[in-house]
């Protein structure tokens, strides 16, 4: 979860994956994961303790990190990429060819991510530049098990919600755009676009004729619910290519 590599046979300092983690976290967690029993944490109250104290070291580093004045934008920076038009219909997929039909890597994350171009809209909807869509800015308050939400996205276009009638649920590869990797350093100082309560968000793609996929925004990653279980709604609609 710290560095998005599967632990190896052979220690590699943690460091080297995530450029936020030093020597601290090396030894807590080569000493959480030491294949002897004997040189692990002889308490979960013990491994508590001293994860609480890098997580107090982290805070202290962030702010100091967000305390820095902020670097000017480059031209570079703010240039917009080819726009990219991600699948919009629903389809059925199996777990075997989730990875394939996805783009997933081994830990079922993006094999790729997409450089966004979004924008805050007085509306409470956010347009993305790069794919032509338009967000919701938060999504449903609460989680919703799969009928509640696509019972959600009937009310948005009833209530015509933005000025819209053509809310939809997003396909996982739209979902998928929203997705950036691990953030390091001075990332955790950008206020999120997004309402960060929604962090397991429906997709309309489904596993089976009982089971949904949806991703994880917090941790990155694209899974499968039964329709029973409750996740977050964040509504799309296309149409949101920006003019230059």
């Amino acid at each position: 979860m710290l560095t998005g590599i599967l632990p190896a046979s052979d220690h590699l300092p943690v460091g080297r994956f995530n450029s936020d983690l030093d020597d601290a976290w090396d030894d807590f967690l080569t000493k959480a994961t030491a294949p002897n029993p004997a040189h692990r944490y002889v308490s979960a109250a013990q491994m508590l303790a001293d994860l609480q104290l890098l997580q107090a070291a982290w805070q202290q580093k962030k702010e100091q990190i967000c305390r820095l004045p902020e670097p000017e934008k480059t031209a570079s920076a703010e240039a917009v990429t080819t726009p990219v038009h991600p699948r919009s219909h629903c389809i059925k997929v199996d777990p075997r060819n989730a990875g394939k039909i996805f783009g997933l890597d081994d830990l079922w994350r993006p094999a790729r991510y997409l450089r966004n171009a979004f924008a805050r809209e007085p509306d409470k909807t956010v347009k993305d530049r790069a794919t032509g869509l338009v967000w919701q800015q938060a999504g449903s308050k609460f989680p919703l098990n799969r009928p509640q939400a696509v019972a959600y996205i009937e009310q948005l276009n009833v209530s015509n919600f933005a000025g819209s009638r053509t809310w939809r649920l997003p396909t996982v590869e739209e979902l998928m755009t929203l997705l950036t990797e691990l953030p390091q350093g001075d990332d955790f100082c950008i206020e999120p676009i997004f309402d960060p309560t929604q962090k397991w968000i429906w997709s309309c793609d489904r596993r089976s004729f009982t089971a949904a996929w949806y991703i994880s925004v917090d941790l990155g990653y694209v899974a499968w619910q039964d329709f029973s279980g409750y996740r977050y709604v964040r509504a799309v609609r296309t149409g949101g290519q920006f003019k230059r």
